[in-house]
């Protein structure tokens, strides 16, 4: 068994009007040198991180609302790696897919953008048109894997996010701004992205990994 990390360091790439990540002197409540505590602050969504519906739907189902086995799949990686485009192919996603059981399972994409950014290369992400996620969803899959730090255009002036939204209205969680995908060597992994136990909020920071048989 091989056990790959897939998170990147967390505050080493912020996303651009995002808080980064803030750590504190160390504190001791016992006196000076007896212990290091740390606080830090930071946001649901820096480093690599998971999300849930309520990312984009005030209405929708907030990360501590789905079990803990849902955030361990069987995976499919789907590979980008060289792709030119700005969007995903859908003729070549379907082409990877199409004889591919995808049911209660997750799909990585690779696309090697976060590790761009992360080298402090100037790259924009590879983006997926809704007709393309609306594929994933009817074929079953429960959780998206990506290398990138977003699968939408910018937003249009109604504020939608079409790709994301689409996503989160049928309860798959993304896990987004992984890194080292091209580490992983089998087409057909485990993956596993557990967030935070915190109430209330979208997603929180994961420390996401693969695992090959």
């Amino acid at each position: 068994m091989k056990i790959i990390d897939i998170s990147m360091w967390m505050g080493d790439w912020v996303y651009p009007g995002d808080k980064p990540l803030k750590i504190g002197d160390p504190y001791s409540a016992f006196g000076e040198d007896k212990e290091f505590c740390y606080n830090f602050s930071t946001n649901s969504a820096d480093g690599t991180h998971i999300q849930s519906p309520h990312y984009i739907l005030k209405e929708g189902k907030k990360i501590n609302e789905f079990p803990i086995n849902y955030f361990r799949r069987e995976a499919i990686v789907v590979d980008f790696y060289n792709l030119q485009e700005e969007f995903i192919p859908g003729h070549e996603l379907r082409k990877q897919l199409d004889n591919e059981s995808l049911n209660e399972k997750a799909v990585i994409l690779r696309t090697g953008i976060m590790d761009q950014l992360l080298e402090g290369e100037d790259v924009k992400d590879k983006l997926m048109h809704p007709e393309d996620a609306q594929y994933l969803i009817d074929k079953g899959i429960k959780m998206v894997v990506a290398d990138v730090t977003c699968l939408d255009a910018p937003l249009e002036n109604d504020g939608e996010a079409p790709t994301t939204r689409l996503f989160c209205k049928h309860d798959v969680v993304l896990v987004k701004q992984t890194c080292n995908l091209r580490a992983i060597s089998k087409r057909l992994v485990m993956v596993e992205a557990y967030p935070l136990k915190i109430r209330d909020i979208s997603g929180t920071p994961v420390r996401a990994i693969v695992i090959e048989d």
